[in-house]
């Protein structure tokens, strides 16, 4: 598996964020914000220690890496 990928999460305003997190291989593939939700980077995120820390979370890089975006629960590689 090689390249790298982004996360994302949905910015609600005020503080507060959605359960929404996608991780995405090139800013194209991010979708359209929901109305009123702006798209905030997570920038302390390494994809390498995600992997570490669940092996799983492999699969969701695998999948973003493939179809160029994937959305999970904010709960999964968080």
């Amino acid at each position: 598996m090689s390249g790298v990928i982004r996360k994302f999460w949905e910015d609600l305003g005020y503080g507060r964020k959605s359960n929404r997190v996608f991780y995405v291989s090139a800013l194209e593939n991010l979708p359209s914000p929901r109305p009123g939700v702006e798209w905030r980077e997570d920038t302390q995120f390494r994809q390498e220690e995600a992997i570490e820390k669940s092996a799983s979370f492999a699969r969701v890089v695998e999948a973003a890496l493939r179809d160029g975006v994937v959305s999970v629960d904010s709960a999964v590689g968080s």
